[in-house]
C-alpha cells in the first residue's frame, strides 16, 4: 500500500526534476531579414524562404520582411520570387 509519506516524495522529486526535463528539450533560434531586390533596392513582397528538405517555410510580408523559427542545426534557405532566379542561403 503507498503511503502518504511515499506519495510526498514522488512528487518532491517530480518537482525537483521537472525543470531539468523540460530545458532539456530541443532549443529553437529565429532567423529574420528583409528581403530587397539586389538591383534598386525595392522590398519584394510575397517572396517565398523555404528551408532545403523540408516543408518548413514562409513568405515575406508587405515590407519584405520575414521571420522564421528553427530548431538549432544548419540549413541551407532557398529563396524565391516570381520573375527571379531563386537563391540560395547556408
Amino acid at each position: 500500500m503507498i503511503t502518504i509519506k511515499q506519495t510526498l516524495w514522488s512528487l518532491f522529486l517530480l518537482i525537483l526534476l521537472l525543470p531539468g526535463v523540460i530545458n532539456a528539450q530541443e532549443r529553437k533560434f529565429t532567423i529574420s531579414g528583409t528581403i530587397t531586390d539586389s538591383n534598386d533596392g525595392e522590398d519584394l513582397a510575397g517572396a517565398t524562404i523555404q528551408v532545403k528538405g523540408s516543408s518548413l517555410g514562409t513568405a515575406t510580408n508587405a515590407y519584405g520582411f520575414y521571420s522564421l523559427s528553427l530548431a538549432s542545426g544548419e540549413y541551407t534557405l532557398v529563396i524565391t520570387y516570381m520573375g527571379y532566379t531563386p537563391r540560395k542561403c547556408a
